[in-house]
């Protein structure tokens, strides 16, 4: 059983927002990009929230982005996309690093960006050792928290099996990598 409420997200006026629509509000961004804020906390939104935590960083105020293989996360740049596409109504950019693998999927939006500043108190500079988990999903439902564990557990963990010769057969681990101090 869900053991807190919901809360409903920051009024509309915060972030400069024109049309309230059910469940959803919507603006629009300098380039005229057409962006909707959801209003109350999803377990969708909150996945994304945990891959922001994970793989995430926001780039001078305008993008949110998230980053990884550009051929081992392939299938989850799509995933994420279409998570984003539908909670937000904006669809990435994969960008593909022409130094290295990596490759970021990009949202342009100073709106979202805001949002996730504003809402979730995520910092504006480097997140690496001050990310926190949001207290407003630290206090939403069992729905919401496990979904932000899934998005942190979808960039930052793995599982594998120890085949040490200390096990008489191959030992199961969980591992979740987070960079700290």
């Amino acid at each position: 059983m869900d053991s807190g409420a919901d809360k409903m997200i920051a009024p509309a006026t915060t972030l400069k927002m024109s049309i309230k629509t059910q469940g959803s509000t919507s603006c629009m961004d300098k380039r005229f990009n057409k962006v909707t804020l959801p209003t109350e906390l999803s377990p969708g939104l909150c996945e994304f929230v945990g891959a922001f935590i994970g793989d995430g960083f926001t780039d001078r105020g305008k993008v949110v982005a998230l980053m990884g293989d550009v051929e081992l996360d392939a299938d989850y740049y799509v995933y994420m996309d279409n998570l984003v596409s539908n909670i937000f109504e904006l669809n990435g950019k994969l960008v593909k690093s022409n130094f290295s693998n990596s490759a970021s999927l990009r949202f342009y939006s100073k709106v979202m960006c805001s949002f996730f500043y504003e809402y979730f108190n995520f910092p504006k500079k480097e997140k690496t050792y001050s990310v926190r988990l949001p207290e407003v999903i630290l206090n939403s439902s069992e729905k919401n928290k496990l979904a932000t564990i899934r998005g942190i557990y979808d960039t930052d963990g793995c599982v594998f099996f120890d085949k040490r010769p200390i096990y008489a057969k191959p030992y199961p681990r969980i591992v979740l990598d987070m960079k700290s101090k």
